[in-house]
C-alpha cells in the first residue's frame, strides 16, 4: 500500500471530505474534532482542509481544533475558492507524508445551484490529484428533518457521489 506522497508504506491512502446541509456547522466541527485524535492514536499524519471559506471562524476553528489534536491544516482567506484550498491541502499532505486528509466544506442548500456545482469541482480535484487514494464523501444531516433530508441527499449524491451520511440530532 502506498501513502499519498508514492512512497510504499504499511498505510493507507484516505481522503474523507465533508459535505454539510446549511445550520449543521457545531455538528461537524465537533466531528472532526473527534477525527484527528482518533487517527492520530493509530499513528496516521492527519491533514486538514479548511474549505469552508465563507465563514471567517469556521477557518480560526478548526486551526485551533488542529492544532490541539496535531494535525496539518492548510487554509486560505475567506472568500477563497474552496477546491483551490483542496488543491493545496493536497498538495502539502504529498509533500508531508500525510495519511489521511480530512476537507472541511461550507454548509450549503441543496437547491443552490451554484453550491453545488462547486462540491462537483472539489470532487473532481480530489479525483485528479488521488485518483488510486480510498474516498469517504460524507454528508452530515439533521435527522430531525425528515423527507427533506432525503431530497438533500439525492442533491448531494448526484454532485459529489456521497459514499455516506452521518445523522446528528
Amino acid at each position: 500500500m502506498k501513502n499519498l506522497t508514492g512512497n510504499s508504506r504499511k498505510v493507507r491512502e484516505y481522503v474523507m471530505k465533508f459535505e454539510e446541509t446549511q445550520h449543521f456547522v457545531k455538528k461537524l466541527e465537533e466531528l472532526v474534532e473527534y477525527l484527528i485524535p482518533y487517527y492520530r492514536k493509530q499513528g496516521k499524519r492527519v491533514t486538514l482542509a479548511a474549505a469552508d471559506t465563507f465563514r471567517a471562524a469556521a477557518i480560526d476553528q478548526l486551526k485551533v481544533w488542529a492544532g490541539r489534536a496535531g494535525a496539518d491544516v492548510v487554509a486560505q482567506g475567506e472568500g477563497s475558492d474552496p477546491a483551490a484550498v483542496v488543491f493545496d491541502a493536497i498538495s502539502s499532505a504529498k509533500a508531508k507524508g500525510s495519511d489521511i486528509i480530512i476537507i472541511d466544506t461550507a454548509g450549503r442548500l441543496h437547491n443552490k445551484k451554484h453550491l453545488m456545482d462547486e462540491l462537483a469541482k472539489i470532487r473532481r480535484v480530489i479525483d485528479r490529484e488521488l485518483p488510486d487514494a480510498d474516498k469517504e464523501f460524507l454528508l452530515v444531516l439533521d435527522a430531525t428533518t425528515g423527507q427533506n433530508a432525503v431530497n438533500q441527499a439525492n442533491e448531494f449524491a448526484k454532485a459529489t457521489g456521497i459514499t455516506g451520511i452521518v445523522l446528528t440530532k
